[in-house]
């Protein structure tokens, strides 16, 4: 008998259907990694499906993506198993990403396992967990930096404390841990992402460094013996900067090789010219003129003395009335007189002093007592300390204006002879931005009970002196006084004249400050504006105009009232630079 043709479809119908029932384990196990003919209670099972052995599933419900339903498809997430023996971190290795060995990390699934031994003493700081909490909470990249560099810090206060014969495991311990720090500082000074290694690395030198504080709680003595090593570095340092001050000092005040051979060229046509002409130079008869305008400037250099000279004659709507004091040492004498004697600043009146004798003035005190505590050799220089001995080198003056060889004079000075001083000595600029606190240890009683700390500093460098009243208070014998009571161990820097301060404290009229402007040899902020409308402009500090390191922006206000075509300067090639 003859089947009907639809049997066989069923037959085939059925063999598809066993088909695909018997590849689907298959299937399953490919995509999930999971056997499904695994019993419940197998704990390769339990394992596979993050689920501790012996929970019943069902009272789990079992998702493999750790997702809700209806949300969109997200990637397994990284997971931490941990049985009772031991707690395995696993920890998931970007690509191109360092390990805690240094090894590099080729695909993103590579994943590095720390051993039980390795992680015994990080498992009593706390889980996996709380370190990822505080790799995200407490800070980026630059505090955990910050915190690796202050456990570097400790680690090796704490091995340069422990005797190197005792307690060797807590040496090697440490050891260990400061390489592993440092290796950890590199790589995150390297990326700007801070790895869980990093952080595992942190608190494992945490907990060696709470062993080593439990093992030494008492840091008496290794304070004693920083403290002393902290002493000795002090006084090491207060020698370089000592050598640095006068290193900057020799610096500032070495004259280039061109200025050098101005002045021996200069002393060279003193010696060998008529001596006859030498008297040319000085009209007697208006050098002792009390109504003149007498300046004062002490120098040992002559191109500092002529921009003195020639600004103020080329400012001046009297030049005729300026009489030109010049007071120098017997070495540059010869120079800077035959620097004038070729170069006359006529119609002004110039008088070159030479004083030597510095001694003979100072005949009530040493003068070696006058320099204990100095440390600034500008200070030192005899023909500066001239200036407190006015009255004795210029008995017949009444009023002279003292300027420094290292300013420049863009106004008409002649107004300060017509103001009232009443009764003040000197007239000055004050500069509240320095108080005498600054230059005076006012830990000495003397100084606390006579002046206030908190008063301004005054400007010298451009100052009017009544020489009648000078006289009257005596203050050239009050400078000795204080040079005898050693005032000068108590100065804090020998820069601002802090003698002159205590000299002329109470005793000095103030000038607006438009007439007297520093700063222009080490501030290079000093704004045009304020250049321009100064009367006087001070090359105050280092950096003279007429050395290599000056302040470039400055210089053409000095080099203005230099004639650099004059055959003298083009001879040792001094040019505009």
């Amino acid at each position: 008998m003859r089947l009907p043709f639809c049997y066989p479809r069923y037959f085939l119908v059925a063999a598809l259907l066993l088909g695909i029932v018997g590849i689907l384990p298959v299937i399953i196990h490919l995509h999930f990694g999971i056997d499904p003919f695994l019993e419940d209670s197998d704990p390769k099972r339990d394992y596979l499906l993050n689920k501790d052995p012996g929970q019943s599933t069902d009272s789990t419900t079992l998702d493999l993506f750790g997702q809700d339903a209806g949300e969109e498809l997200k990637g397994p997430e990284e997971n931490v198993h941990q049985n009772s023996e031991s707690r395995d971190t696993v920890n998931r290795v970007k690509d191109g990403q360092s390990d805690n060995d240094g090894n590099t990390g080729t695909h993103e699934n590579n994943v590095t396992i720390a051993t039980t031994e390795e992680m015994s003493e990080l498992s009593d700081q706390g889980t996996l967990e709380e370190d990822t909490k505080r790799l995200y909470t407490l800070g980026g990249t630059k505090e955990r930096i910050w915190e690796m560099e202050d456990q570097l810090i400790m680690a090796k206060a704490y091995l340069d404390f422990v005797p190197k014969a005792n307690n060797t495991l807590l040496r090697q311990e440490l050891k260990l841990r400061t390489r592993d720090i440092e290796k950890a500082l590199g790589q995150a000074n390297k990326s700007s992402d801070f790895s869980m290694s990093a952080l595992q690395t942190i608190r494992a030198m945490e907990a060696t460094l709470s062993k080593a504080h439990r093992a030494y709680p008492d840091c008496s003595e290794r304070a004693y013996k920083i403290r002393s090593s902290l002493e000795k570095k002090e006084e090491e340092l207060r020698t370089v900067q000592n050598e640095l001050l006068y290193l900057v000092h020799v610096a500032s005040t070495s004259l280039p090789k061109g200025i050098q051979c101005l002045s021996l060229r200069l002393t060279s046509e003193y010696f060998t010219s008529n001596p006859k002409d030498h008297k040319l130079l000085v009209d007697r008869h208006k050098v002792q003129k009390p109504y003149l305008h007498h300046y004062a400037v002490f120098s040992d250099n002559v191109l500092a003395c002529a921009v003195v000279v020639n600004s103020t004659i080329s400012s001046s709507q009297e030049p005729e009335k300026i009489v030109f004091h010049v007071v120098t040492d017997s070495l540059n004498f010869p120079a800077i007189t035959m620097w004038f004697l070729l170069n006359p600043p006529t119609p002004a009146t110039i008088d070159i002093l030479v004083w030597d004798n510095y001694e003979q003035l100072a005949a009530n005190f040493s003068p070696t007592e006058e320099l204990v505590g100095i440390r600034d050799p500008a200070y030192t220089s005899t023909v500066n300390r001239l200036q407190f001995f006015l009255p004795n080198l210029f008995p017949f003056l009444h009023k002279i204006l003292v300027l420094d060889h290292d300013v420049v004079v863009q106004r008409d000075l002649s107004w300060l002879w017509r103001i009232d001083m009443k009764g003040k000595v000197t007239c000055a600029v004050k500069m509240c931005n320095h108080q005498l606190e600054d230059l005076l240890d006012f830990t000495d009683p003397i100084l606390s009970s006579s002046f206030d700390p908190k008063a301004c500093v005054l400007a010298f460098g451009m100052n009017m002196f009544d020489l009648n009243e000078w006289r009257k208070q005596g203050l050239t014998a009050s400078y000795g006084n204080w040079i005898q009571k050693g005032i000068t161990r108590k100065f804090r820097t020998g820069e601002g004249w802090p003698l002159a301060q205590l000299v002329f404290y109470n005793d000095t009229a103030y000038l607006d400050g438009g007439w007297h402007l520093l700063g222009l040899g080490n501030d290079p902020n000093v704004r045009r504006e304020e250049i321009k409308k100064a009367a006087v402009i001070h090359y105050s500090g280092t950096r003279k105009p007429w050395i290599d390191s000056a302040i470039r922006e400055y210089k053409n206000y000095w080099d203005k009232y230099l004639n650099y075509n004059n055959p003298s300067l083009q001879k040792c090639h001094v040019h505009n630079n």
